[in-house]
């Protein structure tokens, strides 16, 4: 039987191979487009322009931010029926890098980073009936690579045979960060990597031969990376802060994207691995009811039985209107025969209307 937690991961999967495209071991990992739909067309995010592409290039015309002007101020007017004025739209530039950040212990000298895209090129569709047309044919690549974190500054490396994929790492220490007692370890460094297009579009024959998709970034460290400390509602008196902070005290934060959300793996106590992720998922534990003798508290118990008392209230209900219209039938009959002064029709009208009611055979037989 498939359970929701299937058919939920399986709606997830739909939608970022939709929105995205296919991954490494994915069944459509060598897929193929066809040469009227460019993978920078079918799929809407998840890849990295080259930084030195032209405006054209780089700007997303579909995607313009426009910010309506607020009713009633200088820009806008105050009456409801009219619409605001709206204020310049502001070009959206399509992202050239993404990035992690993490916090590692004392004495790291190098993280072990893996980038994974995806290359499309256009070649021939192999189409017996149209040898001409042509098609976007994907392809993996994955480079693994150990960084040195500079003492200083900005380190850079470029991916082999990447035509010019690159890691950008700084490294800087950090100290008194978090409540007291639980301040961070002595010699705690925060580390930012990064991975840049720094593709040449003109050495490109394509556009979208240049672009860098479903773009990855996976950082791992065997001495586990150093959990965050949360600083919100530090110093809030707020009972729901506090609340939250005692029930989540044991939920940690390990990694934080840029330009991209992460996925931290986490093992035990101990994270080692993070992973960027265009679409994040949250799990959100189930809450179940304390056991109390006597005391039905399941949601399906209350609301069966709440359907059957619904039920019998429905049907005392019927039977009051079905009483109440025999009383206005007889009502109408006494009313009738008092018009047509006829003290024998109504009499009759009155024997049948009683012949209704519920009990008048029996009541009929039992006289007999």
């Amino acid at each position: 039987m498939t359970t929701s937690a299937e058919i939920r991961a399986k709606l997830i999967e739909t939608l970022q191979l939709d929105l995205i495209g296919p991954g490494p071991g994915h069944p459509l990992e060598a897929e193929r487009l066809w040469e009227s739909e460019p993978p920078s067309r079918w799929y809407l995010t998840g890849f990295l322009v080259p930084t030195e592409a032209p405006e054209s290039q780089r700007h997303d015309p579909e995607s313009e931010e426009v910010i309506d002007a607020v009713v009633g101020s200088d820009e806008g007017t105050g009456d409801d029926d009219v619409e605001p004025d709206k204020a310049p739209a502001r070009k959206v530039f399509l992202p050239s890098s993404l990035g992690i950040s993490v916090l590692v212990p004392k004495d790291v000298k190098t993280l072990s980073a893996e980038v994974l895209w995806g290359d499309y090129t256009k070649v021939s569709s192999q189409d017996a009936e149209h040898p001409e047309r042509k098609a976007w044919q994907r392809a993996q690549r994955a480079h693994a690579v150990n960084v040195s974190l500079p003492p200083k500054g900005l380190g850079r490396t470029e991916l082999p045979d990447s035509r010019g994929v690159c890691l950008y790492v700084s490294a800087r220490d950090v100290s008194n960060l978090g409540p007291k007692g639980g301040e961070l370890p002595a010699g705690t460094r925060a580390v930012s990597v990064f991975v840049v297009n720094e593709r040449d579009p003109e050495a490109e024959e394509r556009v979208d031969e240049g672009h860098l998709f479903q773009a990855q970034l996976i950082l791992k460290l065997k001495e586990g990376f150093v959990a965050r400390p949360n600083l919100r509602g530090l110093v809030d008196d707020d009972a729901d802060e506090r609340i939250a902070d005692l029930q989540y005290r044991d939920a940690f934060e390990f990694s934080v994207g840029h330009g991209v959300s992460t996925n931290a793996i986490v093992e035990g106590d101990s994270c080692r691995e993070v992973r960027s992720t265009w679409i994040p998922v949250a799990a959100v534990e189930k809450v179940a009811p304390t056991s109390i003798a006597g005391v039905e508290l399941s949601m399906e118990a209350r609301g069966r039985s709440d359907r059957r008392r619904r039920e019998g209230c429905a049907g005392r209900v019927w039977r009051g209107v079905r009483r109440l219209d025999r009383e206005a039938a007889c009502s109408c009959a006494d009313a009738a025969a008092a018009r047509r002064g006829g003290q024998g029709s109504a009499r009759s009208l009155r024997t049948r209307a009683a012949a209704n009611r519920p009990g008048a055979c029996r009541a009929r037989g039992s006289d007999g």
